[in-house]
């Protein structure tokens, strides 16, 4: 699934998998967190309002997101409210930045948490899910 949460989520799902040759595949699915990984936002235009999120996989995820939304089973009631109500024309999916995966899901931790900080109306994604501490990955320097 290309659905990539808070950061560190996307790891615990990456358990040893065996198919039914006795062969992994894990090197593949652990391959993902080489891939440049891109932080993404969409926004509706109408509210200003936005979910944040990190993908490997831009298309796809783009496509996955406005799928829910237009079958009206989007995972995030407020969102899906929302698309009801402006539609399709008033959400727009940016992607913010392009960096390693740890270095995306630390930024993308951070920015939600800011974003909550500053007004829960502002975003959709639910804050719980975020709220530990926030490590920046080794040799990470925002100053680059």
């Amino acid at each position: 699934m290309a659905i990539l949460g808070p950061q560190g989520n996307k790891r615990s799902e990456c358990a040893r998998v065996v198919n039914r040759h006795g062969s992994t595949r894990q090197k593949k699915r652990l391959a993902m967190f080489n891939e440049d990984t891109m932080l993404y936002e969409l926004v509706c235009a109408s509210t200003g309002k936005r979910y944040i999120g990190i993908t490997v996989d831009q298309k796809k995820r783009e496509y996955e997101h406005f799928l829910y939304l237009k079958n009206g089973n989007h995972p995030i009631a407020e969102l899906q409210q929302d698309y009801d109500t402006y539609g399709r024309s008033c959400f727009d999916f940016n992607v913010l930045l392009i960096a390693p995966w740890d270095v995306a899901g630390f930024l993308e931790s951070r920015l939600i948490n800011n974003m909550y900080k500053e007004s829960k109306e502002l975003i959709y994604n639910c804050q719980s899910a975020y709220v530990k501490k926030i490590v920046p990955p080794d040799g990470f320097n925002p100053n680059k």
